[in-house]
């Protein structure tokens, strides 16, 4: 084997090798990585329904859709709501006149996020009064997206809780 074969076989391996770890980083950044967090809750074991305020960030290149959200309780699954309604709402009053009113909205399902990119907001579960609430600070979901299910995750419920406003 000469010098200029030597040289020609390392420049092909060299290349190899980059071309093999482009498409490595690319495979990585592009992958389904979604990150989920519940920031703060309101559950009352005497109402039929368990509000979370949650955070979901897309650490991944290409947009995600999350098309799904299922709590499980006792290998049950239970369905967010999926079209927006009033979970809390506020009037502030000066005599008999309303100052103010703020009206929070559950999330709409599918919910869009762009590539690199996070979003958050009320995510509510209707719970039928057979189903027995969790007593542990963990709860299970699974979370369909237009990529896939992502399997099983447990999420760790946090100390806060929403402060919870007059329904009017």
């Amino acid at each position: 084997m000469t010098t200029f074969d030597m040289i020609s076989i390392t420049i092909s391996i060299i290349g190899l090798l980059g071309g093999f770890s482009s498409w490595f980083y690319m495979w990585l950044k592009s992958r389904l990585n979604i990150r989920i967090r519940i920031l703060s809750k309101l559950i009352k074991s005497r109402t039929n329904f368990i509000l979370l305020y949650m955070s979901f960030s897309n650490e991944s290149t290409l947009p995600v859709a999350i098309t799904a959200i299922n709590l499980i309780i006792e290998d049950k699954p239970i369905h967010c709501l999926e079209v927006p309604d009033i979970v809390l709402s506020r009037t502030s009053r000066s005599g008999s006149t309303v100052t103010n009113q703020e009206k929070h909205y559950s999330m709409e399902i599918p919910i869009n996020i762009p590539a690199l990119s996070a979003t958050s907001g009320y995510v509510l579960f209707p719970v039928g009064p057979d189903i027995q609430l969790p007593s542990s600070n963990i709860l299970s979901f699974e979370v369909h997206t237009n990529r896939g299910v992502i399997d099983r995750i447990a999420l760790q419920l946090p100390a806060a809780n929403l402060v919870p406003m007059e329904d009017n």
